[in-house]
């Protein structure tokens, strides 16, 4: 899927196949927020005017490659999770021993089904928790790109949350299902406040008022 074009992607994600979906594409947004936070870096490494952050741009710079790796990976891992949750109910159902491992499979397939789209909104928070530090300590040229970088981290967080909540809803066990809806609530609070901060301190920088 990874190797792909963009157009390629941009035909799956359109066709009538349910795989790439919104998982899949919140992943990849997240990715594309994190590639811009690169570029931010090394225009910041790169330009001898910032000579004093450039150790810091590349400190980030680790860092932010670990979460654009991890954001790549999910997008396949989304897609194959979904998968698994097909596979399951599609196992016959023929005999109460066979309704029985069928409802377990789906029921495991559809937590693995949570737990990717989670990770991937974990990996988006990272990443806005990084445009937060650079902000102030990057190439000012590039202040827009981080801008729509934290645009895009935001609804990649909040698409793959969304992701989580529908899959939620074919779960029974409650107790897994209040814990994890205890997890989301608080990553919905720490991206929130995140990307508003973020926000607020960007359009300062661009001259944006009101």
């Amino acid at each position: 899927m990874l190797s792909k074009s963009v157009l390629e992607f941009l035909d799956d994600v359109s066709s009538g196949s349910p795989v790439p979906g919104g998982g899949s594409v919140a992943a990849i947004a997240g990715a594309l927020g994190t590639s811009l936070i690169s570029m931010v870096l090394n225009l910041t490494a790169s330009n001898k005017k910032y000579e004093e952050f450039h150790q810091f741009a590349n400190d980030n710079q680790i860092e932010v490659s670990r979460i654009s790796d991890r954001l790549k990976k999910l997008v396949v891992e989304d897609a194959e999770a979904f998968d698994k949750v097909m596979s399951a109910f599609k196992m016959p159902k023929n005999t109460d021993e066979e309704k029985s491992e069928r409802k377990k499979a789906i029921e495991e397939a559809t937590k693995q089904a949570i737990a990717v789209p989670l990770e991937t909104g974990k990996q988006c928070i990272e990443g806005l928790s990084i445009i937060n530090k650079i902000i102030d300590k990057s190439n000012k040229n590039a202040i827009s790109d981080l801008g729509v970088a934290n645009l895009l981290l935001k609804a990649a967080c909040e698409g793959a949350l969304y992701n989580v909540y529908i899959n939620l809803s074919s779960i029974s066990d409650r107790s897994y299902c209040d814990e994890i809806k205890k997890v989301v609530d608080k990553m919905i609070t720490r991206k929130d406040e995140l990307f508003l901060e973020n926000q607020k301190r960007i359009e300062n920088l661009l001259g944006i008022t009101g």
